[in-house]
């Protein structure tokens, strides 16, 4: 998902003055667990993840691949992306080959996002996918706000999200999943390397309850390049 990916990784990379126009961008975090959708996607232990991305006129790609720090888990997704700002919107379209090493398995998804340009404290984004696998779908509200407190060299942004479940986490129930809530910090360390750490806490709601499960946090610390 875009804004799942962007609130663990690529959202973390400072980005200087003279460095406005990065082509080139890769991030290596560890995860104390592998949290998605409201769910740990691991029986025990984290991930180590690593995210190399490019980006020019718009058109972006990436690859992200974990590994199971204690578990037996091989993941890898190849993202390619096109961004447009029009007025006070930013649309972006992805589509993400996602593929499990470790068991051979693999997923398709299709997702569509937009954001707010002009609010004055707040970026809002919206954004639905569509997995091909699951022939389900998910939505997203993300709301937040990046600020730089000092000499600029640090970057905090607290988000809100609350998710949607149309059969994408599970086929039961459709509704109200999970709200998120998180912090994401950068400390620009050099003009290319920044080190990064976030937290984030999910509140179950009845598609989570559902599968029998509950509230559920998590943090990150990694180190980001970009060039």
């Amino acid at each position: 998902m875009i804004i799942k990916r962007a609130a663990t990784l690529a959202g973390l990379i400072i980005t200087w003055p003279a460095m406005a126009q990065t082509e080139l961008g890769m991030a290596a975090q560890w995860h104390n667990r592998y949290v998605s959708e409201g769910r740990d996607n691991l029986s025990d232990g984290g991930i180590m993840a690593v995210d190399i991305s490019a980006q020019t006129r718009g058109f972006s790609s990436s690859l992200w691949l974990a590994k199971g720090i204690s578990e037996d888990y091989e993941e890898a997704n190849l993202a390619l992306a096109y961004e447009h700002a029009a007025g006070p919107l930013t649309w972006m379209v992805a589509l993400t080959r996602l593929e499990y090493l470790h068991d051979h398995s693999s997923d398709n998804e299709m997702a569509v996002a937009v954001s707010s340009n002009n609010l004055r404290y707040i970026t809002a984004t919206l954004e639905y996918v569509y997995a091909s696998d699951a022939d389900g779908g998910w939505l997203g509200l993300n709301l937040s706000h990046t600020f730089s407190p000092g000499d600029g060299n640090w970057q905090w942004t607290p988000w809100l999200q609350q998710n949607l479940d149309y059969g994408y986490a599970s086929e039961a129930y459709n509704g109200p999943n999970n709200i998120e809530a998180g912090m994401d910090i950068a400390l620009a360390v050099t003009e290319v390397f920044s080190i990064t750490a976030s937290a984030a806490y999910s509140h179950a709601q009845k598609d989570v309850k559902n599968d029998g499960l509950g509230n559920i946090g998590w943090v990150s610390l990694g180190l980001a390049a970009a060039f």
